[in-house]
């Protein structure tokens, strides 16, 4: 008996980055947003949340690059310069993964500080999910989205 392969279509592919990854790291950085202005200096130095609030702001005009120019345009066939705006975001990802290590170096790989409160513990939960969040992003559409788009 032959197996059946499943085919994943472009717009069911925009569709699940947006709705999945896009909304959970959306919830995900408002969440942590609220989160590191209310942890306690001993868990989260000024430098680490300075870092942090930069990183978001980076991070959700990517997201809004992505939601309201880039996809709406993959999703009606249109975009000359797809390859281009690709390789913009690409390069975002890039740096993405390279402020997630510096967010590593400065919370010693996500490492909990002795007699964490739960707020300290709320945020250091929302920086690794966010960490697994990005990373997730990121493969999916650079490995799938991206090269079906560019085949297309």
């Amino acid at each position: 008996m032959k197996e059946e392969q499943f085919v994943l279509q472009l717009p069911d592919l925009l569709y699940f980055v947006k709705e999945s990854c896009h909304e959970n790291l959306h919830d995900t950085l408002n969440d942590l947003r609220e989160l590191s202005d209310n942890v306690s200096p001993l868990y989260a130095s000024e430098t680490l949340r300075d870092f942090l609030k930069n990183f978001i702001r980076q991070i959700q005009a990517h997201l809004n690059l992505e939601e309201t120019t880039l996809f709406p345009f993959i999703a009606e066939g249109k975009g000359k310069n797809k390859a281009a705006s690709i390789l913009h975001l690409v390069d975002d990802h890039d740096q993405m993964k390279l402020s997630l290590l510096e967010i590593r170096r400065l919370t010693s790989n996500y490492s909990l500080p002795i007699n964490l409160d739960v707020k300290g513990l709320a945020f250091f939960r929302k920086l690794r999910e966010m960490d697994r969040i990005i990373l997730n992003h990121i493969q999916i559409e650079d490995n799938v989205l991206f090269p079906m788009v560019l085949s297309g």
